[in-house]
Order: C-alpha cells, then structure tokens, then sequence
C-alpha cells in the first residue's frame, strides 16, 4: 500500500516480521534481488547472505550486530510506517481490553473462549490489517504476546502491556525492538 505496485517477482522485499533467518531465506531462492526495509533477525541461524541481499534499514541493533552490518542500519521495525496512512478508528466508546496473542499460539489455546469467558476481546494476528488496526484502536488496553500487536497499538496510541505464553515468544526480538526506542520493556509471564 505504502509503495504501490513497483516490484516484480524477481524481487522480495523484507518490511516487516522476523524474517532473516536461514529458514525463511530458503524460500527466496528464486529472487534476483532481496530488498531488506526494517526486518529483523531471530527464530534461527542468520541466512547465507550474498550480493542479491540489499539492507536499507534493520528493525534494531542487535539485528544490525547479529549479521554483522553497521549499527547506522538500525532503525525500527518497518511496521511504524503504517502510522502514514489513514486507518479507520472504531467508534465503540465502552472500557474494553483486547488480546493479541502471537501466530504460532493460536494453535495452543482457544483464544476466543478464555477471552470470552474473561471478559477480553480477542484479535487475531491473522486478521487483515485495517480490521487488526480498527480492533486495536477501540481497546482500552491491548495484552499482547504478539511484538506487532504492540507496535500496532504503539502507532494508535493505545496503551499495551506484552505478556509471554510459550516458548514461541521471542524476548530477543522485542529487545531489539524496544532498545530503538529506549523502552523498559517488562513481559509477564
């Protein structure tokens, strides 16, 4: 949306997620060139990396220090630039708290009953993004496990608190995140 239509298929470009690791890597094989935009590193051994890989801008400086680029490429997660663009507000005015758990924990629990059953609101990482945004911004307070889940409320300006419930969470990569903006992160367990 932010860019418009001005790639082809020979091209990949990494914006946002956890994406340079070797396993993502591998499904790039057939790209000419990789065009890295505010990723980060994380969930594996970093990718062979070689003159199709072009990093612009890294989601933090533990990214920028694990694959050995220079800590000027540290930026933030490319997620911030949705904050450009007009996204449609919720008009519910009641106290509400939403929770974003991550992907990878949706399989373990269902979400919506405990959330129903507590009296939170479930918002699924999956959702379209302007549903996501417009989930996020009726929230009061939004618990998240999934790192996007704060940056999206970050970006609305909605208070967020992170919370861990697996070993899929990645203390490593809100780390990254959060010392790019000097943040005390604290996640409840």
């Amino acid at each position: 949306h932010l860019l418009g239509d001005v790639f082809d298929e020979d091209i990949a470009l990494l914006g946002v997620g956890t994406l340079l690791n070797e396993a993502f890597s591998r499904r790039l094989s057939s790209a000419k060139r990789i065009l890295v935009m505010g990723t980060g590193a994380g969930y594996g051994p970093i990718p062979s990396l070689d003159d199709r890989w072009k990093f612009y801008a890294v989601r933090g400086v533990r990214t920028a220090r694990y694959l050995g680029l220079s800590d000027n490429l540290a930026v933030a997660d490319a997620a911030y630039l949705l904050s450009s663009l007009d996204w449609p507000r919720s008009s519910s005015s009641r106290r509400r708290v939403v929770v974003v758990p991550h992907h990878r924990s949706l399989g373990f629990v269902d979400w919506a009953a405990l959330c129903r059953d507590a009296g939170l609101i479930f918002v699924s990482p999956l959702l379209p993004a302007n549903e996501f945004l417009r989930a996020l911004s009726g929230a009061d307070l939004v618990l998240s496990e999934a790192m996007h889940g704060a940056i999206l409320a970050d970006i609305l300006r909605v208070p967020w608190s992170a919370f861990s419930f697996g070993r899929q969470f990645n203390a490593d990569k809100w780390s990254d995140w959060s010392e790019m903006f000097a943040l005390s992160l604290s996640i409840t367990e």
